[in-house]
C-alpha cells in the first residue's frame, strides 16, 4: 500500500488544531513514514522559532521612506476611452429600430382609440340630429293644427284673433302668448276652449303643474288645480299684468301672478 504524504495533515498536527483524540490518531497514521515524521518535526521547530522571535516593528522614518518609495514607483494605469465596440452595422441600429417599432405601436393604438371615439361621437351626433329634426317636425305640425283651428273659429264666430295668439308656441304644455290686450285675451280664451287638449281627458296631474322643468314655474297652479280638472294652460301679459290662463273643466279662468287672484272668467 502506497503512503500518501499529506502536508496539510502534518501542518494541522504541528499547530495543534485538532482535539486530543484526533491528534493521537493523526500521529499514528504518520508514524510508519520517516519522511512524514521528519516534516512534522521541522514544522514544530519552525513554529516554535516564530513564536519566540520578537515582533517586527517599523520605525516612523522607515514607514515614511517605504510609503515614498511605493508612491514613486507606481505606474499610472492608462484610462480606456469609452468607445463604441466594433459591432456590425445592423447590431448598432437595433436600439433605434426597437424604439421606432415601439413608437409605431403607440401611434397605431392611439389611432384605433381615436377612430373608435370619433365613430362614437359621429353616431351620437347623428342620433341627436335626427331627434331634433323629429321634434322640429312635430312642433311644425302642431303649430299648423293650431293655426287651422283658429281660422275655423274666425269663420264661424267672426272674432278677430291676433297674430300672437295664432303663432303662440307650446313649451312643455304651456302656451306663451306674450303681451296682449283685453280683447285678445277673450279670443285666446275662446281658442283654449275649442282646441284639443294635449293633457288628455284626465287633465294635467299635479306633479306636472309643480314640475321644476317648467321654466318659469307656474305660480297659480295649486289655486287652479283646487277648482277642477286643468286641460289647457297659457301665460300672457295683459295691460302690463302677468297672468296665467287655465282651462278648468268647461271654463277658462285668468289669474294674476301677483297674488293668484281671479281677474277674468270666460264661460
Amino acid at each position: 500500500m502506497t503512503h500518501e504524504h499529506d502536508f496539510e495533515l502534518i501542518l494541522a498536527i504541528a499547530e495543534g488544531a485538532m482535539g486530543p483524540a484526533e491528534q493521537a490518531a493523526a500521529e499514528a497514521v504518520l508514524a510508519p513514514c520517516q519522511v512524514c515524521r521528519t516534516d512534522l518535526q521541522l514544522q514544530r521547530e519552525a513554529l516554535a522559532a516564530l513564536q519566540a522571535a520578537p515582533p517586527v516593528v517599523m520605525t516612523a522614518s522607515e514607514r515614511a521612506s517605504f510609503h515614498r518609495t511605493v508612491a514613486e514607483n507606481l505606474i499610472p494605469v492608462p484610462q480606456k476611452a469609452h468607445t463604441q465596440p466594433n459591432l456590425p452595422w445592423f447590431q448598432r441600429l437595433m436600439p433605434a429600430m426597437a424604439a421606432a417599432a415601439a413608437l409605431l405601436v403607440i401611434v397605431g393604438v392611439g389611432s384605433i382609440l381615436v377612430g373608435r371615439t370619433a365613430g362614437t361621437d359621429v353616431a351620437a351626433e347623428a342620433t341627436t340630429t335626427a331627434a331634433v329634426t323629429n321634434l322640429d317636425q312635430a312642433d311644425f305640425r302642431e303649430e299648423a293644427a293650431d293655426t287651422a283651428g283658429a281660422a275655423e273659429l274666425d269663420d264661424g264666430a267672426g272674432a278677430t284673433t291676433t297674430a300672437a295668439a295664432l303663432a303662440a308656441p307650446q313649451v312643455s304644455g304651456v302656451e306663451e302668448y306674450g303681451s296682449v290686450s283685453s280683447t285678445d285675451l277673450a279670443d285666446i280664451a275662446a281658442q283654449m276652449k275649442t282646441s284639443e287638449s294635449t293633457a288628455g281627458s284626465e287633465g294635467y296631474p299635479l306633479d306636472f303643474l309643480r314640475s321644476p322643468a317648467l321654466e318659469p314655474a307656474l305660480v297659480c297652479a295649486d289655486t287652479a288645480n283646487s277648482e277642477g280638472r286643468i286641460t289647457a294652460i297659457g301665460r300672457a301679459t295683459v295691460d302690463g299684468d302677468n297672468v296665467e290662463i287655465y282651462r278648468i273643466d268647461d271654463l277658462v279662468k285668468v289669474y294674476s301672478t301677483a297674488d293668484c287672484s281671479l281677474t277674468n272668467l270666460f264661460e
